[in-house]
């Protein structure tokens, strides 16, 4: 996992710029449950990432379906109206 990298470092006050925030709440929201799906195919046994042809067909299974799966989060999230401010 990604724990600790540089991925899950963030600033701490308001200096993210909003593609940062962005990626921020990725990572928290939909990161995790597909870290954990993937972690249950290694932790049982059903594949390992040394050998060649499993790898291959991880890659060509996984990243289209990864895709899709982004492409409909960038919709769900790009596509739902924000609330609206009273205080503005």
């Amino acid at each position: 996992a990604l724990i600790g990298t540089l991925q899950h470092r963030w600033m701490n006050e308001k200096k993210n710029i909003p593609p940062e925030i962005s990626w921020s709440q990725l990572r928290r929201r939909f990161t995790p449950g597909f870290e954990d799906i993937l972690d249950i195919g290694v932790n049982n046994g059903w594949y390992d990432p040394n050998i060649l042809i499993q790898a291959l067909v991880f890659r060509w299974v996984f990243i289209p379906w990864l895709q899709r799966e982004l492409d409909a989060y960038r919709d769900r999230v790009n596509n739902t109206a924000k609330r609206a401010d009273r205080n503005k």
